[in-house]
């Protein structure tokens, strides 16, 4: 939401490790070190997005991925070039919320964000269902889009956009409204005016 709703001129993104005492460094360094290098960050040492919410006991002390790396995320990367691009120059503007856990608006005719609430195992609150775009007002042109909060890793700039979606489309037709499009539970959908697909299917 944060990085989607156009408020304040900067975020910070965490990238972080996970620790059991508040006095542990980073992985890799001995306690009380002042010389020691954390170990290398990469891929293989990062856990993967969060499919639970909160997270498990077991995610949050994984030892073979000790790296949180949010910075990562499914989604994360590409929706900080989505706010880039959207700046504050397009109102939002058709904002649609309900009780069941699910929230859209408008940015100007260039972006549209839908989010819907994931099922909470702790307080035993929300859904396991995907939420059917299907009749939702976007404001956005006719076209098929690619969900930009779907992608994993940098997305490049618009110029340089091959129209290759690694996840689900959404398709809005002339008058703006959603004709096909899921948001999976606790998962977001965001596409910009300048991210279609190139499948025309």
């Amino acid at each position: 939401f944060m990085l989607a709703w156009p408020f304040g001129d900067a975020l910070r993104l965490m990238s972080s490790y996970a620790w059991k005492e508040f006095d542990e460094g980073p992985p890799g360094v001995k306690t009380d070190s002042l010389h020691d290098s954390a170990d290398r960050v990469n891929s293989t040492v990062c856990r993967l997005t969060p499919t639970t919410s909160p997270v498990t006991d077991e995610y949050d002390m994984d030892q073979s991925r000790p790296w949180v790396c949010e910075h990562r995320w499914t989604g994360v990367a590409s929706l900080v070039r989505f706010r880039r691009l959207i700046g504050k120059q397009h109102a939002v503007h058709m904002p649609w919320a309900d009780q069941e856990g699910h929230a859209a608006f408008s940015l100007g005719n260039i972006g549209f964000v839908a989010m819907c609430r994931g099922y909470n195992w702790f307080t035993k609150q929300g859904s396991h269902t995907a939420w059917d775009l299907t009749g939702q007002k976007s404001g956005m042109p006719a076209a098929i889009y690619c969900n930009l909060a779907a992608l994993v890793g940098p997305l490049p700039q618009p110029s340089q956009w091959d129209g290759r979606c690694s996840g689900d489309t959404i398709v809005v037709t002339g008058d703006g409204y959603v004709a096909k499009g899921t948001v999976p539970p606790g998962g977001v959908v965001a596409i910009h005016a300048q991210y279609r697909s190139s499948n025309t299917a």
